[in-house]
């Protein structure tokens, strides 16, 4: 219909007298102001495709849309308004006072809240790619110097949220003006909550230059560098921080980021003098005795000065096999493939009540364990790992099933739901901002750990690790962040920690603290306390893995004193007695629950006992210029720890 009607409309245009318009005289400028009145996508595209798409709008009969600028300042209305209406922020431009440029006040932004925003984001226009190439493209920005002038705004003590603003230089075009983006961060969940941007995908939130702004914020919290002014390093005689200064070409270089978005790697980028052309089956080190001799001779006629080495049958020796009947075999070697072992919530479906407890305790074989680990090295992210954690003592909940028992007298603790909930999987997956913040730090600690004690070691290396039980007590688990594996010592399971409360202090301060994990000794040495949940850990690692030593390492985001790692000697002692009080909770608390679930099930009458009341019922809510806002996330109930 619109393709006839704008031919109808040329036609009469033509009829009438009327000249066409001349759009190769436009600037460039006007060209993309015909295109957005009617809703025509402009992007970056040059003049001569301007001009080929006016032309095309034109021919078509395309109509100005009179409520395109109203469209555009609801929607902007709309991601100002939060908490289903209770807060009404205001717009960003408009605020003129109040506008920081110090990063001290920038929130610590993590990577994974900017996924989950990107994610519901896009699926809720029916995208599934999760804004992977969104992330990708916008930490090739933020590596490249796109982003400057980059303000923090608090809007207001009781107000939860926080704007962030801040210019994006155009990936294609230096010279024309940058893009105006601003997003909005809760101050306690420190999570993505919206975004706008001036480019025309910026509508949407989810474009590259948002998520350039995230990598910039989240690089900040990273390094430290959203601390107090005192606790910084000195910046005299710094650079001047002008975007993109005039260079020649030869020197500019642009850095683009490949597959998933993680914490650069300099290592694994690809070097030419690594390239091996040989085809893969072939690259793999080899003996002299099993290269293909008798094809060499055959493609080189025997004249081949290595063939010298390995003389062939002659000729006249080769018997005639003319007259017999050739059968040919092959032999095949099979090797035995480990099956992973059932589960404890299998178990409890198949065997007795009375053989249940053996069976649970049956040693398993270092195949089964193996097999297991190699299952589950994507940990959280992998179902088997919680698969197999369920009815399992793990590592991290050691010490609270050591203190369920009576030192003095003996006595197990009766009331056992929580730790029940935790070591059955019952509670729902908790994501906060120090887990966020662990996650993060998680891989660039292991590389501060490898830096610190690779001098010491030869060959000394870091692997992925899954779950690992523990082969003579099955039902105890533990899943180090990493197996560290050197050539004088072997494998030691590796424990890091990023405390999330105390991230902007040293580890000297951070040991001064009453309810941290380290503690200063009497001649000035820090180290892991002897009592605490994290020491209990360690011990579990190394009972399961059969080592005699551990690490266990610190790092906080300070500027300077920043990590700590101790060497953890296996505690026999300690370990006698909590495998006792493991074998005790289990067969008296976990075990029933493994067989008849009985927590399981109130827990699942009370969500069915707890219908809402219909929407006629409630009590509507007032206006949101009158209503209080929320109240921080440090007074609501905190969340069960999460399994690690």
């Amino acid at each position: 219909m619109g393709l006839f009607g704008g031919k109808l409309r040329q036609d009469r245009k033509m009829a009438s007298g009327e000249p066409p318009r001349k759009f190769s005289s436009w600037t460039v400028a006007n060209l993309s102001k015909f295109l957005r009145d009617r809703q025509v996508p402009v992007a970056n595209a040059r003049k001569d495709e301007l001009v080929r798409n006016c032309i095309a709008a034109d021919q078509l009969g395309l109509l100005p849309n009179p409520n395109i600028a109203g469209d555009n300042a609801n929607c902007r209305r709309r991601k100002l308004t939060l908490d289903g209406g209770v807060i009404r922020l205001p717009d960003p431009d408009e605020l003129k006072t109040g506008w920081e440029d110090s990063p001290a006040s920038f929130p610590n932004l993590v990577q994974d809240s900017v996924e989950r925003y990107l994610d519901e984001k896009n699926r809720a226009i029916d995208i599934s790619t999760g804004g992977r190439e969104s992330l990708r493209d916008g930490k090739s920005l933020y590596v490249s110097g796109h982003i400057g002038s980059v303000q923090y705004h608090g809007v207001g003590g009781n107000i939860p949220y926080c704007f962030m603003r801040s210019v994006c230089i155009r990936e294609t075009s230096l010279r024309e003006v940058p893009y105006k983006l601003w997003i909005i961060i809760h101050k306690e969940k420190q999570a993505l909550v919206e975004s706008f941007c001036t480019c025309p995908a910026g509508l949407r939130g989810t474009c590259k230059h948002v998520s350039a702004l995230c990598h910039y914020i989240i690089a900040i919290a990273a390094r430290g560098e959203n601390t107090a002014v005192t606790e910084q390093r000195q910046t005299w005689n710094a650079p001047p921080k002008n975007l993109h200064p005039p260079e020649f070409m030869h020197n500019i270089n642009i850095r683009k980021v490949q597959g998933n978005c993680v914490i650069e790697n300099e290592e694994r980028r690809p070097k030419r003098f690594k390239y091996d052309p040989r085809a893969p089956n072939d690259r793999g080190e080899r003996s002299i005795y099993q290269l293909d001799m008798d094809g060499l001779r055959d493609a080189t006629n025997g004249a081949a000065g290595i063939l010298t080495y390995f003389p062939g049958v002659p000729d006249n020796q080769e018997p005639c096999m003319a007259d017999l009947s050739v059968v040919l075999e092959e032999i095949v070697e099979h090797e035995p493939v480990a099956c992973l072992p059932p589960t404890l919530t299998e178990m409890a479906k198949t065997a007795s009540e009375s053989s249940l407890l053996e069976e649970c305790l049956k040693p398993l074989s270092q195949s089964e364990v193996q097999t297991v680990s190699n299952a589950t090295q994507d940990q959280a992210e992998s179902n088997l790992w919680f698969d197999y954690r369920a009815g399992r003592i793990t590592a991290s909940n050691l010490a609270t099933v050591v203190k369920k028992v009576n030192p003095g007298t003996g006595e197990l603790s009766q009331r056992n739901d929580s730790l029940i909930k935790t070591i059955m999987g019952y509670y729902p997956a908790v994501s906060s901002a120090a887990i966020d913040w662990g996650k993060y730090n998680e891989s660039s600690a292991v590389k501060m750990f490898l830096k610190a004690n690779r001098h010491s070691h030869k060959n000394m290396s870091t692997k992925k690790c899954g779950l690992v039980l523990c082969d003579t007590l099955p039902i105890l688990a533990a899943t180090p962040d990493a197996m560290v594996q050197c050539s004088c010592c072997g494998l030691r399971p590796l424990e890091v920690k990023n405390p999330y409360t105390y991230r902007g202090l040293s580890v000297n301060k951070f040991a001064e603290q009453p309810d941290s994990c380290l503690h200063i000794t009497t001649d000035g040495q820090i180290k892991l306390k002897r009592d605490h949940p994290y020491y209990f850990q360690v011990q579990a690692q190394l009972l399961c893995t059969h080592a005699d030593i551990g690490y266990f390492a610190v790092k906080t985001a300070s500027p300077y004193s920043n990590f700590h790692c101790e060497e953890i000697c296996i505690d026999t002692q300690l370990l006698n007695d909590a495998v006792d009080k493991v074998k005790r909770v289990f067969e008296a608390v976990i075990m029933p629950e493994l067989i008849h679930g009985n927590l399981r099930k109130r827990m699942e009458a009370n969500k069915t006992q707890e219908p809402l009341p219909p929407a006629s019922t409630q009590e509507p809510l007032p206006p949101a210029s009158t209503q209080e806002p929320l109240p921080p996330a440090s007074t609501q109930e905190p969340l069960p720890p999460a399994a690690t």
